[in-house]
């Protein structure tokens, strides 16, 4: 089977683990507005948007979800972004998928200024021809719903001039395989990132790496699991 010719990174669990910085911020903002929760209860806040999370799981209104947000962003832009690390394995695969002649980008519900910090941080931003990110003010809105990351592949796709049928979309949560799927990209799955391979699998990906030498293997080869 023919190599991919495009790659698509969703961030967040992906190309780093920015668990502990954005669980930490949103206890934080919990906090701040009189609710506790233990900091290992709130991955699910790593992925989508933070709206349509906080109304999903604390029933917030728009007006208190744009309160948390503004919290959060007070604790996370500056402090929590840091409290990341790239997963063993990244630098070296992004090296050898550069090499290769693959075009990637990055298409993450990440605000873009923190994209651009923490590929600043990493120093990696050499090896993609952009990054796409989300809009902050469109979350402070409440303007990011379910589709963000749908409409952040379309975009991206856009911008690559890229083939459907020789692009990949990597990411770990539901949300990047939907947006993958919707844009008839190869859903690829991070089994190492802050979703379950089940949740992976249920939202279409077709292979699902366990850890990031295996991602790298399966995007060269592009071969099927």
């Amino acid at each position: 089977m023919k190599r991919f010719q495009y790659i698509l990174f969703d961030l967040d669990g992906t190309l780093w683990e920015s668990g502990p910085g954005i669980t930490k911020g949103v206890q934080h903002a919990l906090h701040c507005l009189g609710i506790e929760e233990e900091a290992s209860n709130l991955t699910s806040f790593i992925g989508p948007p933070l709206n349509t999370e906080f109304q999903r799981r604390y029933g917030f209104t728009p007006e208190k979800s744009a309160e948390a947000i503004r919290i959060f962003r007070e604790y996370y832009d500056d402090r929590g972004v840091y409290d990341n690390r790239l997963y063993p394995g990244v630098r070296d695969m992004l090296r050898k998928l550069y090499e290769a002649g693959i075009m990637v980008a990055a298409a993450s519900s990440k605000p873009q200024p923190l994209i651009d910090k923490l590929m600043i941080y990493f120093d990696i931003g050499q090896y993609f021809e952009f990054t796409l990110g989300s809009n902050p003010a469109d979350e402070l809105k409440n303007q990011s719903g379910e589709d963000a990351k749908t409409k952040i592949v379309t975009a991206a796709l856009t911008r690559l001039c890229a083939l459907p049928e020789h692009t990949a979309m990597v990411g770990d949560r539901r949300f990047d395989m939907q947006g993958a799927v919707a844009n008839h990209v190869t859903p690829v799955g991070t089994g190492y990132g802050y979703g379950t391979e089940e949740e992976l699998r249920k939202a279409g990906a077709v292979f699902v790496a366990p850890d990031v030498p295996k991602l790298c293997s399966y995007l060269l080869a592009g071969q099927d699991d």
